[in-house]
């Protein structure tokens, strides 16, 4: 994981998604907020075990989430980034969007559901393994500066 060491977005990605697993809580980027959607109770409901907004491509956003202690997106995202870690041809200049930011964390969202569809990624309430559920809304985010 010399790759790791040297890249800032790789240690980023691998340290929120490890953190989060182990802890739960909300991660934020600190130049993102959430857009005007989000209040105390909507769209975040207070049995939702893990929350998403969406990125500019419809995946589950990296920058502003929020999940439970050792939810099974945290577990099979970690697994996925991993596992992309293993199968590097070139350490030295990685794609970091694939091997550890929004392309792994998308995996892991589609690999945390029962079933994994054309509906997977899209806003609303989703069962995962576990009996755990995830909540993605179509919310984009805002940038402060």
């Amino acid at each position: 994981m010399r790759c790791v060491r040297f890249k800032g977005a790789m240690k980023i990605d691998v340290w929120r998604i490890l953190i989060v697993y182990k802890y739960g809580g909300i991660y934020s980027d600190i130049d993102h907020y959430p857009g005007s959607k989000l209040s105390e109770t909507d769209p975040i409901q207070p049995d939702d075990e893990a929350f998403f907004l969406s990125d500019a491509w419809g995946r589950p956003s990296q920058w502003w989430f929020a999940m439970e202690p050792k939810h099974p997106v945290a577990f099979f995202t970690t697994f996925e980034i991993f596992k992309r870690f293993q199968e590097l041809q070139n350490n030295e200049r990685p794609n970091v969007v694939f091997v550890t930011g929004p392309d792994a964390l998308k995996f892991g969202f589609g690999l945390a559901q029962e079933s994994w569809d054309d509906n997977s990624f899209s806003e609303g309430l989703h069962t995962c393994k576990l009996g755990k559920t995830v909540r993605k809304i179509s919310e984009t985010h805002k940038t402060g500066n």
